[in-house]
């Protein structure tokens, strides 16, 4: 694993990370030491309640963390919504990505458009 040039990043069934190459540290930058134990999402939970689950991970048991996502442009959308959602829109933003407008989830018969 340490000599792979490909990158190599182990978990565990909690999604934590238990492995971490030389490779991964140059593509994700962060260190071996960095991102050992912490939690990495490499498929964007699609809802709010999957996301603090998923990265609640990281501070169990007292334990403080990080959780990163990766996100692929066409999911950066509906990540952007749930990252809105919970108040971290800024710091979302502060990647370099942007913030897609509300979903409508409902319109009534009679035209009327509510955004939820």
């Amino acid at each position: 694993m340490e000599i792979s040039p490909v990158a190599v990043v182990e978990m565990d069934a909690e999604e934590r990370v238990t492995g971490w190459n030389p490779a991964a540290a140059a593509l994700f930058g962060y260190s071996s030491e960095e991102a050992i134990g912490h939690v990495i999402n490499f498929d964007p939970p699609e809802d709010d309640k999957g996301y603090v689950h998923r990265v609640g991970r990281t501070g169990r048991a007292g334990r403080s963390g990080r959780g990163s996502t990766l996100v692929l442009p066409d999911q950066q959308g509906d990540v952007s919504r749930v990252a809105a959602r919970l108040g971290h829109k800024e710091q979302f933003e502060s990647t370099g990505m942007s913030s897609a407008r509300p979903k409508l989830v409902y319109t009534s018969r009679r035209g009327r458009r509510s955004r939820w």
